[in-house]
């Protein structure tokens, strides 16, 4: 594996975090099981999370089975152009250097 694509990927313990939390939130939670059908067989499959500000992530994962961007969604939110948040590592990683 490339080195450079390694050091830009999102760690899988963030996944992970996000996982938890969302799992850990139940209303976030059952809006998914009841309101979207999505189980929580799927939540851990596809690491679908929930992050700091209350929005679900969705990670984008490469062929190398690597988080290399992630989409954050809030369906509360009104503003059709708002409800969806593309991300990349700088916006979990503002102060590392290597970007």
């Amino acid at each position: 594996m490339d080195i450079e694509k390694e050091e830009l990927c999102i760690p899988m313990t963030l996944m992970k975090e996000h996982v938890d939390r969302l799992l850990a939130t139940p209303d976030k939670l059952k809006y998914l099981l009841e309101k979207r059908k999505i189980t929580t067989d799927i939540i851990t499959k596809y690491m679908i999370g929930l992050d700091q500000y209350g929005r679900f992530i969705f990670p984008n994962i490469d062929s190398d089975s690597r988080v290399i961007n992630m989409k954050a969604y809030n369906p509360l939110v009104t503003d059709r152009s708002k409800k969806w948040v593309w991300s990349d590592v700088e916006f979990y990683f503002p102060d590392n250097n290597n970007f």
